[in-house]
């Protein structure tokens, strides 16, 4: 796990190339297809009203039938395999935070926009800025489609923003370029780990559709306790049966 450490060190990210096989990318198809009608089927009006480009909370009760369901889709998503590279590379402690899946806008001509996932909570710039280094946010993203769906400024994960991309971050809407920004290109199988604190943004009119399933872990922090919901969680039952037990602990 060295090799991929060090390229996360440097960048904020590495890649796994065929990580999954297409047996498990068809399951998490299967299954977040479902999930994603009823949400989308009940979100409609938001989901034009408010430009939105994901669903968070896949594993909430409601969207599945019984709880057998639910601990099936808990062992897909957050498997033993996914488990050996996450805590080879950052350690035991990473934990499960929530799920997300992002798809393209509503509206073709929407803009994206720069940002680092924290400032959209109640914490002020200084305090991100002086707990950046010390924590630990992470996607695993997993493309359903083949997409190239987002942009990363590579080494923000370490470091502030500059005068230039704080003003672009601060907008409501920008795909400015910034200097050393990367397009991602992921092709079905691949998966993407990236800090979600550095700076970056979506990409939608390069990719005709876009299902990426995002898989949200980290380490335990006080700024990120708040943004974390009970209910996305196995309860007591499902744990005893689930067989990675240690995402949850």
């Amino acid at each position: 796990m060295l090799e991929q450490r060090s390229k996360y060190d440097i960048n904020g990210y590495f890649i796994e190339k065929n990580f999954f096989t297409i047996e498990e990318i068809e399951r998490l198809n299967n299954q977040t297809t479902s999930i994603f009608a009823q949400w989308s089927s009940a979100n409609l009006k938001q989901i034009r009203h408010h430009k939105l480009v994901n669903m968070s909370g896949l594993t909430q009760r409601k969207y599945f039938a019984d709880s057998p369901s639910r601990i099936a889709f808990f062992e897909s998503v957050f498997s033993k395999k996914l488990w050996r590279l996450v805590s080879g590379v950052f350690g035991d402690e990473v934990r499960f935070h929530n799920t997300q899946l992002f798809f393209n806008p509503d509206d073709p001509a929407q803009l994206p926009y720069w940002h680092r996932d924290l400032q959209y909570s109640d914490v002020s710039d200084a305090v991100q800025q002086s707990a950046l280094a010390q924590m630990l946010s992470l996607h695993c993203r997993i493309p359903l489609v083949s997409e190239t769906g987002i942009v990363l400024v590579p080494g923000s994960h370490v470091r502030w923003d500059t005068e230039r991309e704080f003003a672009e971050r601060s907008k409501n809407v920008s795909e400015v370029p910034l200097p050393g920004e990367h397009y991602i290109h992921l092709d079905v199988g691949d998966m993407l780990v990236f800090n979600a604190q550095m700076i970056h943004r979506g990409h939608y009119n390069k990719t005709s559709e876009r299902k990426a399933l995002d898989l949200c872990v980290g380490k335990r922090h006080e700024l990120l306790a708040d943004s974390v919901d009970a209910s996305v969680f196995p309860s007591q039952e499902e744990m005893q049966v689930l067989s990675n037990q240690q995402w949850y602990r």
